[in-house]
Protein backbone atom coordinates (compact mmCIF):
# COMPACT_ATOMS: atom_id res chain seq x y z
CA UNK A 1 0.00 0.00 0.00
CA UNK A 2 1.33 3.39 -0.81
CA UNK A 3 1.02 6.47 0.97
CA UNK A 4 1.15 9.97 -0.22
CA UNK A 5 3.85 12.50 0.97
CA UNK A 6 1.48 15.13 1.32
CA UNK A 7 -1.24 13.23 2.86
CA UNK A 8 -3.45 15.57 4.68
CA UNK A 9 -3.67 12.58 7.86
CA UNK A 10 0.12 12.31 7.81
CA UNK A 11 1.94 14.41 11.22
CA UNK A 12 3.63 17.31 9.59
CA UNK A 13 3.83 20.57 10.76
CA UNK A 14 5.21 23.20 8.96
CA UNK A 15 8.79 25.10 9.20
CA UNK A 16 7.47 28.47 8.49
CA UNK A 17 3.27 29.27 8.98
CA UNK A 18 1.94 33.02 7.76
CA UNK A 19 1.39 35.08 10.53
CA UNK A 20 -1.82 36.46 9.17
CA UNK A 21 -3.11 33.00 9.08
CA UNK A 22 -2.06 31.99 12.64
CA UNK A 23 -3.46 35.72 14.25
CA UNK A 24 -6.97 35.00 12.22
CA UNK A 25 -6.42 31.35 14.05
CA UNK A 26 -6.03 32.87 17.22
CA UNK A 27 -9.39 35.16 17.02
CA UNK A 28 -11.37 31.56 16.49
CA UNK A 29 -9.41 30.04 19.69
CA UNK A 30 -10.31 32.98 21.65
CA UNK A 31 -14.44 32.84 20.05
CA UNK A 32 -14.33 28.90 21.02
CA UNK A 33 -13.07 29.58 24.12
CA UNK A 34 -15.59 31.84 25.07
CA UNK A 35 -18.13 30.36 24.15
CA UNK A 36 -16.52 27.29 26.71
CA UNK A 37 -16.79 29.74 29.06
CA UNK A 38 -20.45 30.81 28.92
CA UNK A 39 -21.92 27.74 27.32
CA UNK A 40 -20.06 24.73 29.89
CA UNK A 41 -20.56 21.96 27.40
CA UNK A 42 -18.21 19.27 26.95
CA UNK A 43 -18.67 19.22 23.71
CA UNK A 44 -17.10 22.84 23.02
CA UNK A 45 -13.94 21.99 24.63
CA UNK A 46 -13.72 18.92 22.49
CA UNK A 47 -13.35 20.63 19.50
CA UNK A 48 -11.33 23.13 21.20
CA UNK A 49 -8.71 20.34 22.72
CA UNK A 50 -9.25 18.89 19.23
CA UNK A 51 -8.42 21.75 17.05
CA UNK A 52 -5.54 22.68 18.80
CA UNK A 53 -4.19 18.51 19.11
CA UNK A 54 -4.61 18.28 15.45
CA UNK A 55 -2.64 21.56 14.97
CA UNK A 56 -0.09 20.15 17.17
CA UNK A 57 0.43 16.78 15.41
CA UNK A 58 -0.96 17.81 11.86
CA UNK A 59 -0.04 21.26 10.99
CA UNK A 60 -3.06 23.70 10.38
CA UNK A 61 -4.20 21.57 7.30
CA UNK A 62 -6.36 19.73 9.44
CA UNK A 63 -7.82 22.66 11.17
CA UNK A 64 -11.58 23.94 10.68
CA UNK A 65 -10.36 26.82 12.77
CA UNK A 66 -7.32 27.52 10.41
CA UNK A 67 -9.79 26.99 7.37
CA UNK A 68 -11.96 29.37 8.31
CA UNK A 69 -9.41 31.82 9.15
CA UNK A 70 -7.75 31.36 5.78
CA UNK A 71 -10.99 32.10 4.08
CA UNK A 72 -13.01 34.53 5.97
CA UNK A 73 -10.20 37.12 7.25
CA UNK A 74 -6.49 36.29 5.94
CA UNK A 75 -7.75 36.36 1.94
CA UNK A 76 -10.67 38.88 1.85
CA UNK A 77 -8.95 41.27 4.16
CA UNK A 78 -5.23 40.73 4.27
CA UNK A 79 -2.30 41.54 2.25
CA UNK A 80 -0.32 38.43 1.05
CA UNK A 81 1.49 36.40 3.63
CA UNK A 82 3.60 36.92 6.30
CA UNK A 83 6.18 34.22 7.29
CA UNK A 84 6.92 33.35 10.67
CA UNK A 85 9.13 30.36 12.46
CA UNK A 86 6.76 27.85 12.68
CA UNK A 87 8.42 25.78 15.74
CA UNK A 88 7.34 28.69 18.52
CA UNK A 89 4.16 28.24 17.22
CA UNK A 90 4.16 24.38 17.24
CA UNK A 91 5.02 24.90 21.47
CA UNK A 92 2.06 27.24 21.14
CA UNK A 93 0.17 24.41 19.70
CA UNK A 94 1.22 22.43 22.63
CA UNK A 95 0.46 24.70 25.21
CA UNK A 96 -2.77 25.22 24.23
CA UNK A 97 -3.37 21.67 24.04
CA UNK A 98 -2.39 21.30 27.41
CA UNK A 99 -4.69 23.80 28.79
CA UNK A 100 -8.04 22.71 26.39
CA UNK A 101 -7.78 18.77 27.36
CA UNK A 102 -7.09 20.33 31.38
CA UNK A 103 -10.36 22.20 30.98
CA UNK A 104 -11.99 19.31 28.77
CA UNK A 105 -11.30 17.24 32.22
CA UNK A 106 -11.73 19.71 34.77
CA UNK A 107 -15.19 19.95 33.06
CA UNK A 108 -16.27 16.40 32.55
CA UNK A 109 -15.09 15.87 36.42
CA UNK A 110 -17.38 18.50 37.75
CA UNK A 111 -14.70 20.90 38.38
CA UNK A 112 -16.25 24.13 36.69
CA UNK A 113 -14.41 26.80 38.11
CA UNK A 114 -10.91 25.26 37.46
CA UNK A 115 -12.33 24.28 33.64
CA UNK A 116 -13.41 28.56 33.35
CA UNK A 117 -10.31 29.76 34.76
CA UNK A 118 -8.09 27.33 32.49
CA UNK A 119 -10.36 28.74 29.39
CA UNK A 120 -9.76 32.04 30.70
CA UNK A 121 -6.41 31.61 30.24
CA UNK A 122 -6.78 30.76 26.68
CA UNK A 123 -9.01 33.37 26.09
CA UNK A 124 -6.70 35.99 27.01
CA UNK A 125 -3.60 34.31 25.78
CA UNK A 126 -5.39 34.17 22.20
CA UNK A 127 -6.92 37.77 22.65
CA UNK A 128 -2.87 38.85 22.93
CA UNK A 129 -2.42 36.71 19.60
CA UNK A 130 -4.75 37.80 17.56
CA UNK A 131 -5.04 41.66 18.76
CA UNK A 132 -1.53 42.59 19.32
CA UNK A 133 0.23 39.71 17.78
CA UNK A 134 1.91 38.90 20.92
CA UNK A 135 2.47 35.10 21.30
CA UNK A 136 3.25 34.25 25.05
CA UNK A 137 4.47 30.72 24.10
CA UNK A 138 6.27 31.50 21.53
CA UNK A 139 8.22 34.22 23.63
CA UNK A 140 8.53 31.39 25.82
CA UNK A 141 9.98 29.25 23.31
CA UNK A 142 12.60 31.96 22.64
CA UNK A 143 13.64 32.19 25.78
CA UNK A 144 14.03 28.46 26.34
CA UNK A 145 16.97 28.64 23.61
CA UNK A 146 18.56 32.13 25.03
CA UNK A 147 18.76 29.77 28.69
CA UNK A 148 19.84 26.48 26.21
CA UNK A 149 16.86 24.53 27.69
CA UNK A 150 15.63 24.41 23.08
CA UNK A 151 18.49 24.21 20.83
CA UNK A 152 18.90 26.88 18.60
CA UNK A 153 18.51 25.12 15.51
CA UNK A 154 15.15 24.47 15.93
CA UNK A 155 14.46 28.57 15.52
CA UNK A 156 17.89 30.88 15.06
CA UNK A 157 15.22 33.52 13.94
CA UNK A 158 13.29 33.02 17.10
CA UNK A 159 15.57 34.10 19.63
CA UNK A 160 16.79 37.67 17.69
CA UNK A 161 12.01 37.71 17.13
CA UNK A 162 11.43 37.67 20.77
CA UNK A 163 14.43 39.27 22.21
CA UNK A 164 14.21 41.08 25.22
CA UNK A 165 16.78 44.04 25.62
CA UNK A 166 14.71 44.63 22.18
CA UNK A 167 11.27 45.06 23.79
CA UNK A 168 7.84 44.25 22.24
CA UNK A 169 6.93 44.38 18.42
CA UNK A 170 3.54 44.53 17.78
CA UNK A 171 4.49 44.41 13.82
CA UNK A 172 5.80 41.35 14.25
Amino acid sequence: MATSANSVFQPHFPTQLDENSVRSTAFFVFLTAVIGILMQHWLVLLFLAYEFLGRLVYGPGISLQSFLARQLIVRPFLKGPRPTPGSPKRFAQFVGTVFSVGALIALVTGHILLSQSLLGILVFFSFLEFSVGFCAACFMFAQAIRLGWVSAEHCEACVVRYDIPRGFDPGI
